[in-house]
């Protein structure tokens, strides 16, 4: 699907040139729905993933790796997120919510 590519390329690049991108809350409520069966995205429950998949607070203290394939994970396979409708903004929001994981420095 060719428009996945030119939105998320489109998405990048309006993703450089603001400072905050989307709503940690509504990102939360996403992953609870769709990312736990996986991930591990509750600080209080740092463990609760499947295998070798990474927990979002692993991935919010390596976001300078993670973020790119956050905004894209859609357009990569194999991943359990090609089976939900999930857009630009779901994903901008999700990678908020990733970003407030993210341990002071």
């Amino acid at each position: 699907m060719w428009w996945r590519s030119v939105a998320l390329v489109l998405a990048m690049a309006a993703f450089g040139a603001r400072a905050e991108v989307g709503d940690a809350e509504k990102g939360r409520e996403l992953v609870a729905e769709m990312c736990a069966r996986c991930h591990a995205w509750d600080p209080e429950y740092p463990w609760a993933s499947i295998g070798s998949t990474p927990s979002f607070m692993w991935m919010a203290r390596k976001l300078d790796f993670y973020r790119e394939r956050i905004l894209s994970v859609t357009s990569r396979p194999p991943h359990i997120a090609q089976r939900f409708d999930v857009s630009i903004e779901d994903l901008e929001n999700i990678l908020a919510y990733i970003e407030t994981l993210k341990p002071a420095e």
